[in-house]
């Protein structure tokens, strides 16, 4: 279980890295709040509108890869109850 764990915290510096140092800035402000897959170890990533189809979109050019998912503005995928989007509540910069 440890060894896992190192694995996915890996995983997570890892896309954090590639999603903050090159992703982010070929992104577009309307494309905030969308679902980001990418796999951690090419660097590839696929952006659109479900977690399913973009995540399926890039297994396909990359079927081996380790893909991290998230969305784009915010290190989540999700959340519990509702709150409207504001231009602030994606941002990653404090």
């Amino acid at each position: 279980m440890v060894q896992t764990r190192k694995k996915q915290d890996d995983a997570f510096e890892q896309a954090k890295n590639l999603y903050e140092d090159v992703i982010k800035h070929q992104l577009t402000d309307d494309q905030l709040g969308m679902y980001l897959a990418i796999d951690v170890d090419s660097g590839d990533y696929e952006i659109g509108a479900t977690r399913f189809e973009t995540a399926q979109t890039l297994r396909k050019r990359r079927p081996s890869g380790r893909l991290f998912g998230m969305l784009h503005g915010s290190y989540s995928v999700g959340s519990i109850g509702f709150a409207p989007p504001s231009i602030g509540s994606w941002s990653l910069e404090e």
